[in-house]
């Protein structure tokens, strides 16, 4: 995905990896919400276009969320703010009964994403998982004043990590619940870490190991190197 950011005329818009994800974001959230101060529009996308495939998200999101300034502005606002967050309790309802109890805070997929564009292109990609009906709504207000913050300058840390922080030619950050708040995440160390965790696990202890290359712009490709090792197109060979 090369992150064109989608054209809508509502606060937010949304797009479901499956026609029964865009059913029941329709019937769910979109439709309800017609009269409403935040509206939201239904996005038809391919799947393949609702992640970035640099190499550090492996599948697209159950449902995708894409935020406006003109939603982060209105949501501020009391009435609003309830009752948008009564239409998200109302359309996460069904999707928190299938929670089961043990939260995944892995950012290999999420279940929902949530995109912002800033005004710079630069675009925040916020990964929530499955889990209980309150924590669905509460996390998603989160994300949404964390954005606040982000305009407003308050979030140092997270400008201070933005600033730091490996970035693909997408320019998109990854944020990802952490615990405690949004947090955000390095894919360069993270996809060196599994690839690391990967040979622990897998290889012959009595062979060292070997260095590798990871492409910039798609961290699925690598190119390994090392005394022990030659690297030939499905085979390694010592």
């Amino acid at each position: 995905m090369n992150m064109n950011w989608p054209k809508f005329e509502t606060e937010y818009a949304v797009a479901g990896s499956e026609e029964l994800f865009n059913f029941i974001a329709s019937e769910k959230l979109i439709k309800p919400s017609i009269n409403d101060p935040i509206k939201g529009s239904l996005l038809k996308l391919h799947s393949a276009d609702l992640f970035p495939d640099g190499g550090y998200i492996y599948r697209e999101s159950w449902i995708t969320f894409f935020l406006s300034d003109d939603l982060i502005n209105v949501y501020s606002e009391g009435e609003s703010h309830n009752l948008f967050n009564a239409r998200l309790a109302e359309f996460y309802d069904m999707f928190a009964k299938m929670y089961e109890g043990k939260e995944d805070f892995s950012a290999l997929g999420s279940t929902f994403n949530f995109y912002y564009q800033k005004d710079n292109g630069d675009i925040l990609m916020f990964l929530l998982q499955l889990t209980t009906l309150d924590q669905l709504v509460s996390r998603t207000e989160l994300i949404l004043t964390t954005i606040t913050g982000i305009i407003n300058g308050k979030e140092e840390i997270i400008l201070e990590d933005i600033s730091k922080v490996f970035v693909q030619a997408n320019r998109v950050f990854y944020l990802l619940f952490n615990g405690k708040g949004f947090e955000v995440k390095n894919p360069l160390q993270e996809v060196s870490d599994r690839y690391n965790k990967r040979y622990i696990e897998d290889t012959d202890k009595r062979v060292s190991k070997p260095d590798f290359i990871l492409h910039e712009d798609n961290l699925n490709k690598k190119f390994t190197f090392g005394n022990n090792w030659v690297d030939i197109p499905g085979m390694l060979t010592t």
